[in-house]
């Protein structure tokens, strides 16, 4: 995206929603939508979402196919990064756990992330050092993702547990496909 193409999103998203979720918000939005190559206006519903999940809310987002959820949890983790940081500490270290129940659609939202330089990895494919990084806010890693299936690994939970202060999300894709036992 080009830098005035840049600066015209950025006035976009400043005038439409200042006035409604106050500049400390739209600067970190601002911030996160550079960072994730987004170059297009985030609807309301979307912004509403990452602001109440911001607050420390939990949020549930039934919005239609092709709505766009999947920015709410790309974006979070920067927004967070952005929220988190001052002039002293610049903070890069928040990460969204993704759940989603299948191999080959977490392959895909991977590919689609990487092509907007957002970094994922499969939970389960982490190494030691990689946690480790993550665990010490020293990787670019944004959000980790993982089958349910997953939670019944010790090792998975430990690794959860690890990364417990740097985890500012778990959000459950195709939700429809969990069942309550």
């Amino acid at each position: 995206m080009s830098k005035e193409s840049s600066d015209t999103l950025a006035a976009l998203i400043e005038n439409k929603f200042l006035h409604i979720f106050g500049r400390e918000f739209v600067e970190a939005v601002k911030f996160a939508m550079g960072m994730c190559k987004y170059n297009f206006l985030p609807k309301f519903e979307q912004l509403q979402a990452i602001y109440y999940l911001s607050r420390g809310k939990d949020v549930f987002v039934h919005l239609r196919t092709g709505f766009g959820k999947s920015l709410i949890y790309t974006l979070f983790p920067y927004v967070c990064d952005a929220l988190r940081s001052s002039p002293n500490n610049d903070c890069r270290s928040s990460i969204v756990v993704l759940i989603s129940p299948l191999i080959s659609l977490m392959d895909d939202q991977m590919a689609k992330m990487a092509e907007r330089g957002i970094h994922s990895v499969k939970l389960t494919d982490l190494k030691d050092r990689q946690v480790e990084d993550l665990r010490r806010g020293k990787s670019n890693i944004k959000i980790a993702l993982l089958s349910p299936e997953a939670f019944t690994s010790l090792t998975v939970r430990e690794t959860l547990r690890e990364l417990k202060e740097h985890i500012v999300c778990v959000a459950i894709d195709e939700a429809h496909c969990v069942l309550q036992r």
